[in-house]
């Protein structure tokens, strides 16, 4: 992967804060963006000149790219391209090399209202990289400090420590393992297990941490969200469980994703043979 960060836009106030959002993670990290416009029927409507549809629509990434180079003094490219949202921007992640994905959406409601919002799903549910989703309203002054990690026995939760350490060092965060509570004593020894080869590498990457336990009964992912709100967490990262055939997601990942709280979260798809690095 190249260090690019790939943002949907549908030149939306909300897609507006994906870009500048994007744009600070890139000039942390010391990368570049690609801000990129996936033509539609829908989208084509609300362009202000309709004679010159693809005209207009490189004006506007090219108002939005320039405008981001001032602001931040990074590297800025605009793609768009007809067809499919959804699927579109996969391929263009692929094509482009992209390591993560900044999504802008409403929330829960915009997953059938609203252009990137509506999609949201199929986006995550076939990206090969991390999908950062990105609810309206985010204020990022003040880059990530807290970062909450939720955790249970299975074993592909590793998939997501990397990230988590290099975000974590880029940003001097803190990381909160929050654990799931194990009622049986064979996954009760499997989650310690889990927990120690993690923190093991958070030590090793000298990465400042600490671990909460959820309590028993009620609902885990309400949890989550509590402590999250809690600590003032400015990142959720879990691993996603999408049905792929139908571009659903568990409930628990519906929860966090378009949590009420305004945090963003981080997705990350397993993958048996993938290891993700932020650099």
């Amino acid at each position: 992967m190249k260090n690019i960060i790939l943002i949907p836009t549908d030149f939306s106030k909300v897609c507006t804060e994906a870009v500048h959002y994007g744009a600070q993670l890139a000039k942390r990290e010391n990368t570049s963006i690609a801000i990129v416009h996936i033509v539609n029927k829908e989208s084509v409507s609300k362009l202000e000149n309709k004679n010159n549809p693809d005209e207009q629509i490189q004006k506007n990434l090219e108002e939005l790219a320039n405008q981001v180079k001032n602001k931040y003094n990074i590297e800025v490219q605009t793609i768009f391209r007809k067809g499919s949202i959804y699927t579109t921007i996969n391929e263009i992640s692929v094509e482009i090399g992209a390591k993560l994905i900044v999504l802008g959406t409403h929330g829960k409601v915009g997953v059938k209202q609203q252009l990137t919002g509506s999609f949201a799903h199929k986006v995550v549910s076939s990206s090969d990289v991390p999908v950062i989703i990105l609810p309206e309203g985010v204020d990022f002054k003040d880059g990530i400090q807290k970062i909450v990690f939720p955790i249970s026995s299975t074993a592909n939760v590793r998939q997501k420590v990397g990230w988590a350490v290099q975000i974590a060092k880029i940003f001097n965060a803190k990381i909160y393992l929050f654990k799931f509570y194990e009622t049986l004593e064979e996954t009760r020894l499997k989650l310690n297990v889990v927990v120690n080869q993690i923190i093991d590498e958070f030590d090793r990457n000298d990465v400042d941490y600490e671990i909460q336990n959820a309590e028993k009964g009620g609902n885990y992912g309400n949890q989550v969200l509590l402590f999250s709100k809690t600590i003032h967490s400015e990142l959720i990262m879990i691993m996603s469980s999408p049905d792929k055939l139908n571009y659903m997601f568990s409930s628990y990942d519906e929860q966090i994703m378009f949590n009420d709280n305004h945090i963003p979260t981080m997705l990350i798809n397993p993958r048996e043979l993938l290891t993700y690095h932020w650099y």
